[in-house]
C-alpha cells in the first residue's frame, strides 16, 4: 500500500513538473522544440525491473542496473535491438544497498573504460556507509571502493534531508555528485577524487532546481552536463576543464515520462533516458 501511494505521489509530481520556476528565476530557455522525444523498444529486459542508472558501454549498447535491493549486477542492453539483454557483469563481492547511478571514466571512450557505481541512495539520510565502487569491466579484479561522508552532515538523520545523491558524473579524474534536493530547492554539488580512499567532501557549489534530481550525465565532448529530475531535463554548459562550479542551466526540457531516474549521452547531442517502469526514450537534437 505504501509503495503504491509513493508511486502515485511521484506520478503527480511528474505530471505537475514544469520548466517555469527555472525560466522565471534564472532566465533558462525552454528547449522542447529543439528535441524529438521518442520511445524506443518495448521494455527493458525483465531482469532490469527498476532501472536506476545508465552509462554507455559501446556504440550499440549501454550499461544499466537496478535500484536498491536488486542484485549487484550491471546489465548490458542493446540499442540496435532496443531492450534486448546482450551481457551482464555480476559483482558478487558487492551489495546493492541503494545503487542510484553509474558513471564511466571518460565519456569519449567506449568498451574498457572504468565504471563508477554510486551506492549513495540515502532516502532517510541516516546512512554511514555511503560508497562508490570502481569497476573495470575488462579485468578480473575485485572492485575498489571510494567511501565518503558529507562534511556538512552532522546529524543522522538531519532536520533538513539533503544528503541523498542519485546523480553522479566523471570529469577531470574526479567524480561529482548532485544532491537530490529533498528539502528546499537548492541542489548541492560535491566532488571526490576518482580513486579509492576515504573522503569528506564539502559542497563546491549549489544551484536552484525546483524538482528532485535523479540522474546526471556528461556529453562525450565534456561540454554539456544533463541533469534529469522528476519531469524535466536541465542542460548546463561546462566551459574549460573545471567542474567545481555550476553556472545557471542554459536549457530546460519538460519530460513527463514517468519516474525517470537514469540518463546518458549517446552522442554529443542525443541522450537516452530510462524510467523505473522499464521504458526507454531517445532524445534527439533536431
Amino acid at each position: 500500500m505504501l509503495h503504491w501511494l509513493i508511486n502515485v505521489l511521484i506520478g503527480i509530481k511528474v505530471g505537475l513538473c514544469s520548466c517555469a520556476p527555472e525560466v522565471h528565476r534564472l532566465g533558462v530557455q525552454r528547449v522542447r522544440a529543439a528535441y524529438r522525444v521518442e520511445r524506443i523498444g518495448r521494455r527493458l529486459p525483465a531482469v532490469v525491473n527498476e532501472s536506476s542508472g545508465l552509462a554507455r558501454r559501446t556504440d550499440t549498447s549501454v550499461w544499466t542496473h537496478n535500484d536498491g535491493g536488486g542484485r549487484p549486477t550491471l546489465y548490458a542492453v542493446s540499442l540496435t535491438n532496443p531492450g534486448t539483454l546482450v551481457d551482464s557483469l555480476a559483482l558478487p563481492q558487492l551489495q546493492n544497498v541503494d545503487w542510484e547511478d553509474v558513471a564511466r571514466q571518460d565519456s569519449s571512450r567506449i568498451g574498457d573504460a572504468r565504471l563508477f557505481i554510486a551506492d549513495l541512495g540515502n532516502n532517510v539520510n541516516n546512512r554511514r556507509d555511503l560508497a562508490i565502487y570502481i569497476v573495470d569491466p575488462k579485468r578480473i579484479k575485485a572492485p575498489e571502493t571510494i567511501r565518503l561522508r558529507y562534511a556538512d552532515q552532522t546529524a543522522f538523520p538531519p532536520r533538513q534531508r539533503n544528503f541523498d545523491s542519485e546523480a553522479v558524473f566523471y570529469r577531470s579524474d574526479s567524480l561529482f555528485m548532485l544532491s537530490k534536493n529533498r528539502s528546499g530547492h537548492m541542489v548541492r554539488l560535491y566532488g571526490v577524487p576518482a580513486r579509492a580512499g576515504n573522503y569528506v567532501p564539502a559542497p563546491l557549489d549549489s544551484v536552484f532546481i525546483k524538482s528532485m534530481v535523479t540522474g546526471a550525465a556528461i556529453s562525450p565532448d565534456a561540454k554539456t552536463l544533463a541533469v534529469i529530475t522528476y519531469g524535466k531535463v536541465l542542460f548546463f554548459d561546462l566551459p574549460g576543464d573545471a567542474a567545481t562550479r555550476l553556472n545557471r542551466p542554459t536549457g530546460c526540457l519538460r519530460l513527463p515520462r514517468g519516474q525517470a531516474e537514469a540518463i546518458t549521452f549517446l552522442t554529443p547531442t542525443d541522450l537516452l533516458v530510462t524510467n523505473e517502469r522499464g521504458r526507454m526514450y531517445r532524445l534527439t537534437r533536431r
